[in-house]
């Protein structure tokens, strides 16, 4: 079984993660020229990079949705309070969950909640666990057959060495 962040798509997710957070801080002129940089200096494999630009383009198209569903989400907080991986977490698994069918909601919590607890604070994996869990609720109400309490490693299609993307 292969290890959270360590599939093809997990390693995607945690580029896209990335480059949102500081893009998110430090806004440029090109996305596509930014994302590119950013990936030649990571040195982000090619299938990895088409992935995480899928996904940062996502997000960059439906921004205003995505904040929409993350705020109707929050209990007692704000989004304009979030720290900003919590916010970049928040919105690129939302959006994985609401516009990639192919991955199942249970893994796209799995991951982020993985970015989250490497990236974030103390409370952001846990914070994040459950925004993105009552969004799961909300886009698929009545369906407790995906209970993010008991959420394991389940990217099991992905080989980490595999430079292009199975979809």
């Amino acid at each position: 079984m292969v290890k959270p962040l360590e599939s093809r798509r997990g390693q995607g997710r945690l580029a896209a993660m990335r480059f949102l957070y500081e893009w998110r801080l430090n806004p440029g002129a090109s996305l596509d020229g930014a994302m590119e940089e950013q990936f030649k200096y990571l040195k982000v494999r090619t299938g990895i990079a088409e992935y995480a630009s899928k996904l940062i383009k996502g997000v960059e198209a439906h921004q205003n949705q995505l904040d929409q569903v993350i705020s109707k989400n929050l209990t007692n907080w704000s989004i304009d309070r979030l720290a900003a991986v919590d916010h970049t977490v928040l919105k690129l698994g939302v959006y994985e969950m609401m516009y990639v069918e192919e991955v199942p909601t249970r893994v796209t919590i799995n991951e982020m909640v993985e970015i989250a607890k490497n990236y974030g604070s103390g409370d952001s994996s846990s914070f994040c666990n459950g925004v993105l869990d009552a969004v799961r609720k909300e886009l698929a109400p009545g369906d407790e057959s995906q209970d993010s309490d008991v959420l394991e490693n389940l990217d099991h299609d992905e080989d980490p060495q595999s430079e292009t993307i199975q979809e």
